[in-house]
Formats: C-alpha cells, structure tokens, sequence
C-alpha cells in the first residue's frame, strides 16, 4: 500500500503531459485560497502561480515511486509565507488544512516547507490532531534565517 503523502505549499501546476503521467499517483487537491471545489481537478482552475509547491511535488513524485500525493493549497506565493499582513487568515488555512489532510485524506505523512516564528495555537491543535492519528509531519524550523545577519 502507497504511503500517503500531503503538501501543504503554494499548490501545484504541472504540465498536460507530466499530469498524465503522475494522475494514478495526485490523487487529492484542495485550495484554501478560493472557494475551489473538495479535491478539485489539479489540470484546471486555483493552480501553482510561484512554483514551490509544484517543484516540491515534482521531488516526491520523481523519488518516491510508492507515494500518492495530496497536494493542499494554503499560500498564493511564497512571499505570502513570509508576511505578517492578514496572518490569522494563513493560520487559519494552514490549521484546516493539516486537519483535512488528517481526517478526510487520511495521510501518513504532512510535509510544510515554511515555518512560523512563534508557536501558533490553532495550528498546534491541528498538528494535535494529525498527531493522534500517528501522522508523521515535516516543517521548517522558519523562513527568515536568510535574513538574519
């Protein structure tokens, strides 16, 4: 049985051909960003726009043969990761999509390629959730060290 993997990032777009040749392995896709329906089509519509979701997707996919992944759409972009500007809405989304991935996808595995500098309440009782289901998360401690001097 394929581990199940979820990609919390700014979504995915691949191309036509690269979409064929994975679509028996993305089998869920979620938006948070729009009103996007419940595991929507990932060929049409609220797609990647920056490309850090699709390239981490793209990783998983090219060296993970015996994965399916479910890709979550919390970010428009990565500079969104990084702002302050409206923060308890990306919480907000960040938080119900680790919950989805837990109760709906019922995934092994939660990967997030950015962090948060402080410890965030409605996403650690989301991470609670994924935890009592035995879910293995991934995340970045933050995103600002290339900032840091």
């Amino acid at each position: 049985m394929p581990i199940r993997i979820a990609i919390l990032d700014t979504g995915i777009s691949l191309p036509q051909v690269a979409s064929w040749s994975y679509e028996d392995r993305l089998l869920g896709f979620k938006s948070w960003l729009t009103s996007a329906p419940e595991d929507g089509d990932l060929t049409k519509g609220d797609q990647d726009l920056d490309g850090h979701g699709t390239h981490a997707a793209a990783l998983l996919l090219q060296t993970a043969p015996n994965t399916d992944i479910y890709i979550a759409r919390v970010f428009k972009d990565r500079k969104e990761s990084k702002t302050n500007v409206a923060a308890q809405i990306i919480h907000q989304r960040v938080a119900d999509a680790i919950t989805y991935a837990a109760k709906e996808w019922e995934v092994d595995i939660i990967t997030m390629s950015f962090g948060f500098e402080q410890s965030i309440p409605i996403i650690e009782d989301a991470i609670k959730i994924a935890e009592s289901k035995k879910i293995v998360i991934f995340a970045a401690a933050s995103n600002t060290a290339a900032m840091v001097r």
